[in-house]
């Protein structure tokens, strides 16, 4: 069965719950999140970590959207999504992991949103 949402719209509550779930963990994200960055060389598994959900949540999306949707562009907007929450991410956990995890990334979401409107 299709969802009537936007592809837009699926990933932004798609995300946001991510967002959720890490927060949900914040005292082992922010305890990983020490730990890479005193050995440098390991950032890049915390980084694959967040990357390699992209291919699965765009296979998601894509089975689960109507079949118009360009499975390219959805591919392009899981990306733009997951790099929105690793920003996010990144400054919550910058700041210790205080504050609210999802209303940050619904702020990088919304100023993304209006940019693309306005270009």
């Amino acid at each position: 069965m299709a969802l009537t949402a936007s592809p837009q719209a699926a990933l932004r509550a798609t995300v946001e719950y991510l967002a959720s779930l890490y927060q949900q963990q914040r005292a082992s994200f922010l305890t990983r999140y020490q730990v890479v960055m005193q050995i440098p060389s390991i950032g890049s598994v915390y980084l694959y970590a967040l990357m390699e959900t992209e291919p699965a949540l765009c296979d998601a999306l894509c089975s689960h959207l109507e079949a118009a949707t360009n499975r390219n562009t959805i591919r392009f907007l899981v990306g733009i999504y997951m790099t929105a929450l690793r920003v996010a991410l990144e400054e919550w956990l910058e700041q210790e992991a205080q504050g609210d995890l999802v209303s940050l990334l619904r702020a990088y979401l919304d100023s993304f949103s209006s940019l693309s409107h306005n270009a």
